[in-house]
Formats: structure tokens, sequence, C-alpha cells
């Protein structure tokens, strides 16, 4: 492992600090070239297509040969691959806030898989508007209300999408209109896609849009026929050596390699399209995705967990400047993508970023070392009594450049030795010849803590054993606590958030609907009132403070 916790570089927030030349020459830098008259030639076009749990062995590339991903193996080719890009909370809600905002769960209070990024929220597609794109959205949104105000010129807000042929989208700044999709949604989020690119080819200024694809999330038997055709049988898809229990699971093994070979024939249009407006020169795309999936693997069904197949995703990049063929092994988390994707458009990384921007990593340069990314689940919404059924353990962990390690409520629960054991077949949490790799992995996780949970939490929570505080943010946000945008911001004692359950039953019933009598905004304006009746002046002039942000948002 490489010594020291971080190595922090911060390459693009010098930008503007190329000289006056008399010639067009590039500026590696900044992806950009420099005009005759001395000024940065305009800015790359901005894609950002991904997918919903998408894994990183399931291209044809990487770990799963049979599986048809064509295009994203022509991207590895002819552009950039991130090897080791770690989901670094990998459910849908986490990841998207992470990507939106360049912050910590912690931070926005986005901590399990609902809930609302909160209005005030500066997001990227704001960063990019401010510095001259044209800006667009199309396709799942899954961070709650106010999409409408996520900075995006245009912005086709999908909902429902779980279903891929019944689902619907509204067209937020054009008509306002709801629209029924009865097709393969992917094809029509595309076309949607492809429009933008055509509306803003010729644009005088860049423009940046980002495509949310569902599949190959759940419904995973949905897919389109033509290509669970091409999967018929474990022959000629075989299950990862690790699976187990498969049973009766194959349609839905079956059923997710053929959305993801739906969702590569889709990217495939994207760049017909870049190379038909005859700007793919002038474009940078990266495909990635929010978290991956076990598919069996170790037995297991769902993402939310560290194994790597449920952590790790695809990131690749291709377009201009980036070098062709390249693989980078850096360990790469979804905390990194927004300062990134500043840095290759060669816009400042605003202070809010609390991840690394790797852009010049891209570009074949230099960049971040980090010796490990940090992984979390905190909690389900409504898991509550069966802390330690629960299928997925809630835990925090670290993967490391060969380890990764994690803790549960119940202590130490993983040691994987990558190198030796890719698969992660053999647990050495408990084995006494590596107590030095646990105890250095502990101490790196240790390190993760005080920089992403201890700023946002009680001064009680940093002498609180790592066990105990795991047990009390599992039983709490599997409460669902709302106004948690708020809540995030005020370090709430123990004895406060114990107060809070009793506080919302008061005014909301078990189905979290306001009781009899109640509208749901004198349920709310009760149950603020209730909120700073247990908090301290400080914490109720933060409360406010965050109220006036929210209604000057809200307008």
């Amino acid at each position: 492992m490489r010594s020291g916790k971080e190595s922090r570089r911060d390459f693009l927030k010098v930008s503007g600090a190329a000289g006056v030349v008399l010639s067009a020459v590039p500026c590696p830098l900044f992806g950009m070239s420099v005009s005759l008259i001395g000024k940065p030639a305009r800015r790359p076009n901005m894609i950002y297509l991904f997918a919903d749990e998408h894994r990183y062995q399931s291209m044809s590339f990487t770990e799963t040969p049979q599986v048809q991903t064509p295009n994203m193996a022509q991207m590895a080719q002819s552009g950039t691959l991130l090897e080791y890009a770690v989901s670094n909370n990998p459910v849908c809600v986490p990841h998207r806030a992470m990507l939106l905002t360049g912050r910590w769960c912690y931070s926005t209070g986005l901590l399990e898989n609902n809930g609302t990024l909160a209005p005030w929220e500066r997001t990227i597609g704001h960063v990019f508007k401010d510095a001259g794109y044209a800006t667009g959205y199309t396709g799942k949104w899954h961070l709650g209300n106010y999409p409408e105000l996520a900075g995006f010129d245009g912005h086709m807000n999908w909902e429902n999408t779980d279903d891929h042929w019944n689902s619907n989208w509204t067209d937020l700044h054009g008509t306002g209109q709801t629209y029924d999709c009865l097709t393969y949604q992917p094809i029509k989020m595309t076309d949607q896609a492809l429009d933008f690119i055509d509306a803003h080819a010729a644009g005088s200024n860049p423009f940046f849009l980002m495509v949310s694809w569902n599949p190959p999330h759940a419904v995973f038997t949905d897919a389109p026929d033509d290509k669970k055709a091409l999967y018929p049988d474990t022959a000629a898809l075989p299950w990862r050596a690790n699976a187990s229990s498969t049973g009766t699971w194959w349609p839905n093994y079956q059923g997710y390699h053929a959305h993801i070979t739906a969702i590569d024939e889709q990217l495939g249009r994207v760049f017909a399209k870049l190379d038909e407006r005859g700007i793919a020169d002038e474009t940078i795309v990266v495909y990635s995705s929010d978290h991956g999936s076990m598919m069996k693997s170790h037995g297991s069904t769902n993402k939310r967990r560290p194994e790597e197949e449920s952590c790790r995703v695809p990131f690749l990049v291709k377009g201009r400047g980036i070098p062709q063929g390249q693989v980078q092994k850096e360990l790469f988390g979804s905390i990194d993508i927004f300062p990134t994707l500043c840095g290759l458009a060669g816009i400042p990384v605003p202070g809010s970023a609390q991840g690394r921007d790797f852009s010049s990593y891209l570009r074949g340069g230099q960049g971040p070392v980090p010796s490990s990314q940090f992984l979390m689940h905190i909690a389900n919404k409504g898991i509550v009594d069966n802390l330690d059924t629960y299928h997925t353990p809630f835990f925090r962990g670290v993967r490391g450049e060969r380890f990764t390690y994690t803790v549960t409520m119940n202590g130490p629960w993983q040691l994987f030795d990558n190198d030796a054991d890719p698969l992660q077949m053999t647990n050495l949490v408990s084995d006494p010849a590596h107590d030095a790799d646990r105890l250095a992995m502990q101490a790196e996780l240790d390190h993760w803590i005080s920089l992403v949970e201890d700023p946002y939490m009680h001064t009680d929570y940093h002498a609180m054993p790592l066990t105990e505080r795991i047990y009390r943010q599992a039983l709490l946000h599997g409460n669902s606590v709302r106004l948690y945008q708020f809540m995030s911001q005020l370090k709430l004692s123990p004895t406060q958030e114990d107060q809070l359950k009793p506080i919302e039953l008061t005014y909301y019933g078990t189905d979290n609907r306001p009781l009899p009598g109640l509208t749901w905004a004198a349920a709310d304006a009760a149950y603020r009132a209730g909120v700073k009746a247990i908090l301290t002046p400080e914490q109720v002039a933060k409360f406010e403070a965050l109220e006036i942000l929210e209604q000057n948002a809200l307008g």
C-alpha cells in the first residue's frame, strides 16, 4: 500500500494560467486548444452516460467475455478505462447525490435509497451552466422532489422506470407535460439525448448532457427478446465462478446481461450521432454506472454490499484529449466524479466538492494517489427490528489497493486479499497471520471515518465505538428521519436523535401520511416546531438559516 492517507492534487484550480501564444497548440491540462489570438478555444462538449446496477465484471473486455458489449469495448480501445472505479455507497440515491453535488452522504443527508436532494443544493448542472454550457438531463432521476431546480436547461424527468416497457417522463422546462412510454425505455431516453445533441451541435456554446438509463436494474427479465436470445443458457453465458445458490435465478442473470447488451447498443447510437454531426473530436463521453450487482456471487442477489461485484463499476472515457487504450489503476470513487468532470471541461472545481480531480490521469498525466476508497451501507428504510438478520449487513469499510476490509455492528466482518483472491472466496478477518493487515486497514478506515462522518456528527459519536455507531445510525435512518437535509447539518446528539421518531409519530402515522385532521402543510409545520423544541439555540439558528435557503430556492 502506498504511504499516506491521501495524496490530493488539484490541477484544475489554476485554469487560465496558460499564457498568450501566436498559434493554435494543444493544451493537455485542460483538453483545449489555444487560439491564434491567445484565448482558449471552446471547452469540450461533455456527455455523461450512466446505467443503473451495471457491474464492472459484466463487460466483454473485463471478466465476462461472453457478454456482447462492442461499443463499450471500443470505448476502452479508443479511450481510457479507470479499472478500479468504486461506488462508495453502492445503492442508487447516495451515489446520485454524490455525483450531482460532489459531496459525501452525511453532508447532503442522502444516506439511504430514498429522500430528496435539498432544493438549495448547487449541482453539477449549475456549475456547468454557469461556465457557459448548455445543459441537459434525460432519464431516471431518483433524487426525489425538485428535479426542475437541478440546473439543467432541458430536463426530461423519467419516473416509474423499473418497468422498462411502461414508464413516463415529463418535459420539465419545455411543455411541462407528462408522456407515457410504452416501448423499450432506453431507446426513447436515447432519442431524447440525440435530439439534445442535434439542437446544440452547432451552437455557439458547448453542451453538457447527462443520460441516466435504468437498465440493467430490475426488472431483469423484461430485456428485449432479441438480446435475451443471445444468451440462451449457461453454456452461452456461464455463471461467475463465485456464484452459488443460483437455483431459479437464471432468467434474472440472463435478462441482466441482455439489458447490458441493449444499453451498449444505445451507447453506439450516441457515438454514431456525434460522428454524423462532426463533433466527435470536440466531445468527451463518459460511461459508468451508479453501482454494481451481485447476481448470485457469494449467493447474494443484492447491491449495497462491499464485494467487488457490488461496488466496482465501469468508468470509460473517450474523446478530446483522452489517450487511446489507456488503463488507469488508481482507486477512484463516486465522490471523485464531480470534480473530475469539471477538470475534463477545464472548469475550476468548486470548493464545495469533497472528492479529487482525476482528469489529469485521464489525459495521460499524473494525479491523486489514494491508498483506498471509503465504502458504506448505512441503513435501509424500514429495517429496524431485524438488523442482525437483514440480508445485507450495515457496514463501514475500505477498498484498498490490495485489501478490502469491513466492519459491522458486530465487529470486523471481512478482510479479502484482492490480489491473491480476486473472487474474494477466503475471508481472512480472523486469520492471525493477517492481523497486521487487518490493523493497517482498520487505521485506514478510522481515517476515512474522521473525514467523511465525524464532521457531521455530534461529539458523542466521536468517542463511541464504531460498532455502536453503525448500529445507532442503521436504527436511526431505518426509521426514515424526516427533514434529513436539515438533520445532517445540525450534529444532533444521540439523545436528540432518540426523540425524533416520537415527535414524528405525533403528527404522522406509520404509513408516513399526516394523521387524520392534519394537512401535509400543517403536519410539516408542527413537526418542525417539535424538532426545534429539542434543539440548542445554536442548532435552532442553523435550522432557521436552512429554512431561509429552502424558501429562497422554492420561491
